[in-house]
């Protein structure tokens, strides 16, 4: 025995014992379940022991209440399996009832892990040089950072400019993300593999910036461009190239029907073997633009509409052309079922490189700055991976809805909402410099766990709004929601975690809400003390779900069936044995609760089957391409 143990138990250090044990009871009232949850408890610790070589608690023993902390976030267990560090959380959890209730069970979820550590893709850093304007700006004024700026500029609802939408200026170029269309197709196109080149695809989903990001490669091989209103032309490897940017717009006095037919001239009749040339063109165009354009001239180009229409489909390149439908596209799929690799993934690395974020380190507002905060959240070593993934759930969610087409222009809108809002570095510290309600609702909003769905405001951003629509916030947990609203906001029981260079202004904001809500009876339920609660709670409920320690977010959710459905979609298994399940399901939600019942329950049956089907893909009538929501190019 150590001079921590206590003559008075039945063997056992106080270190290795739970907070919550009753200590006023003699041993033999002790029941056998109390001495089981004790070993298992101990043998937690001993395990958290070998694992990090750290005990779990920075006190002498654990104090009630007090949740360990995470062991990722400890030197050298940063790439611990999220899994294994749930694990680990749970065997020595403050409340009895988190804990597991046998050696059993924590023996069965053991078995389950099959990964002890993670393995991501490394985050690839910028290694281009900072454009001058970067550092000439943030020099020439104090708490100021210009790449504020220009995410101002990327919102589709700015008020000031939302310039950044269209193109790449200077700044812009750092923020572009190469996709599969940069890494295979670029070289295909200048190897001279193809004759013509159609990139279809709804307005912002990055048909021009492909196009200049060749002719930028071509230029940095040595080529020479010839920029015109809308293209270019240009020699690269003895094999002329054309360009067109736009192939919906019309170009000075020649309407875009003359443009169209001159650029595609020469794919005219039936036979493609006459279309082989040493050139190739390349045209950025809206699908419903082409396919008019094509079935207005079907006699001019009746093999030509025949290949786009098959590859609008997928199809592969035929007769030495090849059409790319975006729409067909998923910014949230990761490449090749490699984790963290999807457009979201590296949009959202790219835009809080820690490089762009150098200038708020020398800010007088940089410990209670929300863009600053959110900056940080992401940067995070180690939770910011976490978080990224369960903001990336709720995109993920809300492309599989279905109910809008999600481009690379959405995407950048909503992240650089999501981490600037819609004011300027002065405009946030003359925000800060008013004292009144509504400015500390309005700096509220800007934290990211409020801002990534428009604050309490909400947004005309068409993405933003319909991520406003699975609001974590709303989701109702009665236990959770009583520690939200009793309980001070910084609570020890949030088992939050721990971010290594963010402030916790957040927190004193929380305080202040928290103090200011009415707690005095009144005799009858007011509508504004009902609403300032629900605000308040409605604020903790989506902080904590970015950032609770353990897989209680994923209860958060606003579908509680997400799991298992997106495990369905993304794996491509057979659907015979969950068909009926969810026939049920899209059933129950047109108000049938038992086709069964009904005769012609079969026609039911088929017309659920061609719902489901459709849900996600409406120019499909066979239920498998339900994945094509989310398997799709990359």
């Amino acid at each position: 025995m150590s001079d921590q143990d206590d003559p008075g138990l039945v063997g056992g250090t106080r270190r290795y014992i739970p907070s919550d044990f009753d200590w006023n009871r003699r041993a033999d009232q002790i029941t056998p379940d109390e001495k089981r949850d004790r070993d298992l408890y101990a043998l937690g610790i001993t395990f958290y022991e070998c694992v990090t070589g750290r005990y779990p608690f920075g006190d002498a023993r654990p104090a009630p209440g007090k949740v360990a902390v995470d062991p990722s976030e400890l030197p050298g267990c940063a790439d611990l399996h999220p899994e294994l560090v749930q694990l680990m959380l749970k065997v020595i959890a403050p409340s009895r009832s988190d804990r597991f209730a046998s050696a059993a069970d924590f023996l069965q979820t053991l078995r389950t892990i099959t990964q002890l550590r993670q393995t991501a893709l490394p985050i690839q850093p910028i290694t281009e040089t900072l454009p001058p304007i970067l550092t000439q700006l943030a020099g020439s004024k104090p708490n100021f950072n210009p790449f504020v700026s220009h995410l101002l500029t990327l919102y589709s609802q700015s008020q000031v400019t939302n310039a950044g939408t269209r193109g790449l200026d200077e700044i812009g170029e750092l923020t572009y993300i190469s996709t599969l269309l940069d890494e295979n197709l670029q070289a295909a196109i200048l190897d001279g593999e193809f004759q013509l080149v159609l990139i279809s695809g709804n307005a912002g989903d990055g048909k021009t910036a492909f196009i200049q990001k060749l002719e930028t490669h071509v230029q940095a091989s040595g080529g020479q461009i010839q920029r015109h209103f809308n293209g270019s032309t240009f020699q690269f490897a003895g094999r002329s190239f054309f360009t067109n940017y736009d192939g919906s717009q019309d170009e000075g006095e020649k309407i875009n029907e003359q443009v169209l037919l001159e650029f595609l001239d020469l794919f005219q009749g039936t036979d493609d073997q006459a279309w082989h040339t040493n050139a190739t063109r390349i045209i950025a165009i809206n699908e419903g633009r082409l396919v008019d354009f094509l079935s207005e001239h079907l006699a001019q180009f009746p093999r030509l509409i025949k290949i786009v229409q098959a590859g609008l489909r997928g199809s592969d390149p035929t007769a030495g052309i090849v059409i790319i439908n975006l729409n067909l596209r998923s910014v949230v799929v990761d490449r090749h079922n490699k984790p963290n690799s999807s457009i979201f993934d590296a949009l959202l690395r790219r835009m809080t490189d820690a490089r762009f974020w150098e200038a708020c380190q020398s800010c007088d507002l940089k410990d209670r700055c929300y863009v600053h905060h959110n900056a940080r959240t992401f940067i995070d070593s180690s939770a910011g991976e976490r978080v990224i993934h369960r903001l990336k759930t709720l995109y993920t969610i809300t492309h599989l809805r279905g109910k809008l087409h999600i481009t690379l222009r959405d995407l950048r809108s909503a992240l650089a909402f999501m981490l600037v809002g819609t004011r300027d570095c002065n405009s946030i510290h003359e925000l800060y410099r008013s004292n009144s309600p509504k400015a500390l609702q309005q700096i509220l909003d800007g934290f990211y766990f409020n801002s990534w769905l428009g604050g309490s405001e909400g947004s005309g951003d068409r993405l933003v709004s319909l991520l406003r629509q699975i609001d974590v916030g709303e989701t109702i947990d009665p236990l959770r929601d009583r520690t939200f609203a009793f309980l001070e906001p910084q609570s020890r029981e949030m088992g939050r975690y721990t971010f290594l260079d963010r402030a916790t202004y957040d927190d004193d904001l929380f305080k202040k809400v928290f103090e200011s809500l009415p707690r005095e009876y009144v005799g009858q339920a007011n509508a504004n003390r009902l609403d300032a609660y629900q605000d308040c709670v409605s604020m903790l409920r989506r902080r904590y779900y970015f950032e609770c320690r353990d897989e209680a977010w994923k209860q958060m959710l606003p579908y509680r069936g997400f799991e298992p459905f997106f495990s369905l979609v993304k794996e491509q298994t057979n659907f015979e044995t969950e068909v009926q399940d969810l026939l049920r399901a899209i059933n129950r939600g047109e108000g049938l609760r038992d086709p069964a019942r009904l005769s012609r329950s079969k026609i039911f049956y088929e017309r659920g089957r061609v719902r489901l089907s459709n849900i996600y893909q409406n120019s499909h009538d066979c239920l498998p391409n339900l994945i094509m929501r989310y398997t799709c190019l990359e």
